[in-house]
């Protein structure tokens, strides 16, 4: 139970945070155009699957995508969202360091080099 009850406050203060307050004022906005907000998530996938996999290329297929998807990067509601998502990304992750290394876990294997 006490756990709980920290882990609720946690989710608390995550939606009282600007990050997520501001991650999805842009999401809604974003919305309000379908056919942009599909391209994003497009967009999205592309680079997280570029994060997942080892490649020796990366730096081209980065610059690749950025050329494909150039409307997505000079769309004003998609880079706004883009830009909170990382600093929304960025608190999630600080969160997520905190909590594996106070809870001792091993995650060595995942630092493998690409």
């Amino acid at each position: 139970m006490e756990i709980q009850q920290a882990l609720d406050n946690l989710i608390e203060a995550i939606k009282n945070s600007e990050e997520y307050k501001q991650y999805h004022m842009e999401l809604a906005r974003l919305k309000e155009d379908e056919p942009m907000y599909r391209r994003v998530c497009e967009y999205r996938r592309r680079c997280m699957a570029l994060h997942v996999v080892c490649g020796h290329n990366k730096f081209e297929e980065v610059t690749a995508i950025r050329s494909e998807f150039e409307d997505v990067i000079r769309n004003k509601a998609a880079l706004s969202f883009l830009v909170v998502e990382q600093k929304f990304l960025k608190m999630v992750k600080i969160i997520n360091g905190g909590v594996l290394e106070a809870a001792a876990l091993e995650v060595d294997f995942l630092q493998e080099e690409c």
